[in-house]
């Protein structure tokens, strides 16, 4: 494994525009290769809850981890907290690790653009 990359919200806007993101989606969403992707997994924690949810398909396979902790918002912090992890095709060395709440954010945005369609 080489050179795992962290990819914050800034990054990911220079790397991804919007207009990327929802060609991208669209084209999935077009697309008859569905992902597998189970029901997500969710644990209760000491201070709250985390929730996995993996998918694999043949563009690659991933995990997005949150976390809800209900007392974060009290001390500043966001309520839920996330980590997106791409494995690499064939491999399946991990690639890189997304920050969650811009990724959900590009994603949600993408998949509106897409339904203007």
């Amino acid at each position: 494994m080489s050179g795992f990359p962290f990819i914050g919200a800034e990054r990911l806007g220079r790397l991804l525009s919007m207009e990327a993101a929802v060609d991208a989606l669209d084209t999935a969403f077009g697309s008859d290769a569905i992902p597998a992707a189970p029901l997500r997994t969710h644990i209760e924690t000491e201070a709250g809850s985390l929730v996995a949810m993996p998918a694999t398909g043949p563009q690659g396979t991933g995990v997005k981890l949150l976390t809800i902790t209900s007392g974060n918002p009290e001390m500043g912090l966001p309520l839920i907290q996330g980590l997106y992890v791409l494995f690499s095709v064939g491999i399946q060395e991990p690639e890189a690790a997304i920050e969650g709440a811009a990724l959900t954010a590009l994603r949600t945005g993408a998949v509106s653009g897409v339904a203007t369609r």
